[in-house]
């Protein structure tokens, strides 16, 4: 009989080759990766406009609930026989459709007084300091135009006063929102 010894394989050629690649792959992501960066430069910021990150928490909760709500308000008019028939602060109160139901939720961001100014844009004039600012908004575009005011009250101004044009609104000191992501009204 004849007796031969057999060195085992530890797998260190293997272990090698594997270690080679890897370190290959990391070489190239390495040098390829300053050329994957954006060139993102910020978003460009008019003085009447605000980044909603820079927003209070109060003021993010209220714009999530005006978000909800405009699409509910969108879907409403869209099936709405009648071409520009928007539905009534009274008819989203009783659908309980925040913010313009009168529940805890609105007793804590100021018991926002809400108003259809007309043409799907809404008015919501805060009556309480604390809370979250006043808001005005227009549902009938592709995507909801926001606006605030933190120092406006309902017992400052008249809802009347208030029209919904650009430059009017920037002279009474609204404040635009701005939306990273859609940034259409963006220089």
């Amino acid at each position: 009989m004849i007796i031969q010894s057999v060195t085992p394989d530890n797998g260190s050629a293997e272990g090698k080759w594997i270690a080679l690649i890897i370190g290959c792959i990391l070489l190239i992501a390495v040098v390829a990766l300053p050329y994957h960066q954006s060139n993102d430069e910020g978003v460009k910021l008019e003085s009447h406009q605000v980044l909603i990150t820079d927003l209070t928490q109060d003021d993010l909760a209220m714009i999530a609930e005006l978000r909800l709500a405009y699409e509910e308000i969108y879907d409403i008019q869209a099936e709405s026989e009648e071409e520009n028939t928007w539905p009534d602060i009274a008819y989203l109160a009783d659908e309980w459709l925040p913010p313009f139901v009168q529940d805890q939720s609105w007793e804590r961001r100021g018991k926002h007084q809400w108003q259809h100014l007309g043409n799907g844009i809404y008015l919501g004039l805060t009556s309480k300091k604390e809370g979250s600012s006043s808001f005005i908004f227009n549902a009938k575009g592709d995507d909801i135009e926001l606006w605030l005011h933190p120092e406006l009250m309902s017992t400052s101004i008249s809802p009347d006063s208030i029209s919904w044009n650009e430059s009017e609104l920037i002279q009474l000191h609204w404040i635009q929102v701005v939306f990273p992501a859609h940034d259409t009204h963006l220089n």
